[in-house]
Parts: structure tokens; sequence; C-alpha cells
């Protein structure tokens, strides 16, 4: 399935299970897409040109800075390993997501479009 299908499938479970009845549970299943990584292909360009602008505000982000130094070190393209440092999660309303900590210990930096989502630090 592709990314559009996927938005399409979230579109109808809006309209037609927006309170996720569970009697509807077998009928409209709700499936996340995470970890997609939309600037590896061709939508590099628009990540290169705007890459600066996803820091939170009042942080300093040394990521570009060590990345550069790790991808020269191992005669890696710098664009293709920023690249992989963003990735994409879309999910139906009622989905949910495990306990899980982030690969490597990784730190990580929400930033939700729409609807609500809970966090348990």
């Amino acid at each position: 399935a592709t990314v559009a299908e996927y938005i399409e499938f979230l579109r109808l479970l809006q309209r037609t299970d927006r309170k996720c009845d569970e009697s509807k549970a077998l009928a409209y299943p709700r499936l996340s897409l995470s970890g997609w990584l939309p600037f590896c292909g061709s939508m590099r360009s628009l990540l290169i040109d705007n890459w600066r602008s996803l820091t939170p505000p009042g942080l300093k982000d040394h990521t570009a800075r060590w990345l550069r130094l790790f991808a020269s070190q191992l005669g890696l393209d710098f664009d293709e390993v920023l690249a992989r440092y963003y990735s994409v999660s879309i999910q139906a309303t009622g989905c949910i997501d495990r306990l899980h900590v982030e690969p490597c210990g990784a730190h990580l930096w929400i930033n939700q479009i729409e609807g609500r989502r809970l966090f348990y630090l």
C-alpha cells in the first residue's frame, strides 16, 4: 500500500468510526504508519532547504555538527545521513503505541500537527 492509500483509509475511519466503537473493531482496525522516512527519497531537497527551522525554539542543536563529522569520517553523504534523522508517524484516532524506548538511548522531539497524544515519562 502507499502512503496516499493509508491517508484515504484514515479519512474513512474518521467518517465511519470516529468514536472507536469496540463493536466495529474488526471492520475498522486501528493501524499506524510509524518510522516513515519521507526525506530519504524525492522530498530530500525539501528537508535540506528547511531542516534548521525544525529545531525547537531556544534549543541549540548540535546534530548537524556531529553528523557532518560522522559522514566525513565514514565517506557518507551528509544529506542522506541527516534525512534518516527525520521520520514521520501517522496514526488514526484510537491507535496505541506500546511502551518502548528509542533505539540506542536516543532522544526524541515530537512535533504533533493534529489531535492529542498521551505520554508517560
